[in-house]
């Protein structure tokens, strides 16, 4: 018989079921699914079978991966970050999926996604259980995850993370692994992010259609800083901020941890929409312009440059002065935003908070002054790290997401959903300490 636990995170275990058979397998598919772009690249990880063994992120070491395949190509049936149309979708992942296989030479089921839509609900619970003086085990973790009363979900929303991000023991406090230890009051802070779970079942339906199985849905905001922040701005606090093409995601780490995410439904190609409405030009060559000449400061020079079309020829009209004044006022919204966001989630003081920006919509020439005109010094444009066997050509911003799903599946971060197990023998019964006993005997063996 499922406990109520169980019940609401059953989609959740088997996701991280899948997760298990992929690290038997020692490679996985990861997939950044977005407005614009689809990228795609199968990873191996580990050579030893210890390797292949799910292991719990923040009570274990990580290993290396490798880059066997990447692939990317445009996106269809996606807008806003969400899939619309599932089988438009499913065509287009297909095919792109099938390339990064070619190139890997290798057949893969199992594929972890990032998810770049509107995020509904971010909070952190609390919950707590008392130990009498016992030590720590898994089942009293387990307990006070479940005493936060994270499972009752609010109708048509669904999780996408619900992590442990702070475990205090007392009067100690800041703890990443309580275990082993005794007091008499264990506590614990989840981070609990809900999107619509529309959004989500539309996912698992074409990951469905193209013949595959999820190993993981990942927001966006988180799998890009896990790439783009270096490991002191992970735990001092810092925010990421992913500007991509739909959609603008925004995630705060501190101790490693992410404690709060957002979105803004604006990024880029809300910039290339403006630049085709300003001068009655096609989306392909408002992109191609944004690109080439586009920028957020003008000068005096600027007023001669003139935007060339794609196929050469000269408008005696448009200058790019007139684009960047065009471009100006949409960047602007963006960062009026995010500081609307990071005031109500109370993120340091302004012209304080050290904030990384990545995603494509970073690119554009004279960002990185602008954003340290607004926010003060310590801000930054972000790109992800180097991994063996990717082209150091493509670590661009825009890819952020999808090199932060590799650094993920090395080591993946605790979920509430992997202690719901250990909630129902206590460790002083017969059953729990064969419980504990077989757990102990699986992780070392």
């Amino acid at each position: 018989m499922k406990n109520e636990a169980e019940k609401a995170f059953e989609f959740h275990l088997k996701m991280r079921g899948n997760l298990n058979e992929a690290m038997k397998l020692g490679h996985i598919l990861v997939l950044d699914i977005g407005s614009l772009k689809i990228c795609s690249a199968i990873i191996e990880y580990g050579h030893h079978p210890q390797h292949h063994k799910l292991r719990k992120g923040m009570f274990a070491k990580g290993f290396g991966c490798k880059i066997n395949g990447f692939f990317y190509s445009k996106s269809r049936g996606i807008s806003n970050g969400e899939i619309v149309d599932v089988k438009e979708a499913a065509s287009a992942i297909s095919e792109n999926i099938n390339h990064t296989l070619n190139e890997a030479q290798q057949a893969c089921p199992y594929v972890l996604i990032s998810y770049s839509g509107e995020v509904l609900s971010s909070q952190i619970y609390r919950g707590s259980v008392e130990l009498d003086s016992q030590i720590v085990s898994e089942f009293h973790i387990a307990r006070a995850i479940n005493n936060c009363r994270i499972s009752g979900l609010i109708k048509g929303q669904e999780f996408l993370h619900a992590h442990p991000v702070n475990f205090s023991i007392d009067q100690r406090k800041g703890m990443l692994d309580p275990r082993g230890k005794s007091g008499n009051r264990l506590a614990v802070d989840v981070h609990a992010i809900t999107v619509g779970a529309n959004a989500i079942e539309a996912i698992y339906e074409t990951i469905n259609l193209c013949g595959l199985k999820l190993a993981g849905i990942h927001s966006e905001a988180y799998a890009s800083g896990l790439s783009t922040l270096v490991e002191h701005e992970q735990e001092i606090g810092t925010v990421i901020v992913n500007i991509g093409h739909s959609v603008t995601s925004i995630g705060g780490f501190n101790r490693k941890h992410m404690l709060f995410t957002d979105s803004i439904p604006i990024g880029s190609g809300h910039i290339t929409y403006d630049i085709c409405e300003a001068f009655s030009v096609s989306e392909e060559q408002a992109e191609y312009w944004k690109i080439l000449y586009g920028g957020v400061f003008a000068t005096p020079a600027d007023d001669k440059v003139i935007c060339r079309s794609q196929d050469g020829y000269q408008d005696p009209v448009i200058s790019k002065a007139h684009l960047i004044g065009v471009i100006y006022p949409r960047v602007e919204e963006i960062l009026e935003h995010l500081s609307i966001v990071l005031q109500s989630f109370q993120w340091g003081q302004p012209g304080s908070q050290q904030i990384v920006f990545t995603g494509g919509g970073s690119l554009l020439t004279g960002f990185d002054d602008l954003i340290r005109e607004k926010f003060g010094h310590g801000i930054r444009i972000g790109r992800p790290v180097q991994l063996t066997g990717f082209p150091a050509a493509s670590l661009a911003p825009p890819i952020s997401s999808l090199i932060g799903l590799c650094l993920l599946v090395t080591q993946p971060q605790d979920e509430v959903w992997d202690f719901i197990k250990f909630d129902e023998y206590p460790p002083s019964t017969f059953v729990g300490q064969i419980t504990e006993f077989l757990t102990w005997l699986q992780k070392e063996w």
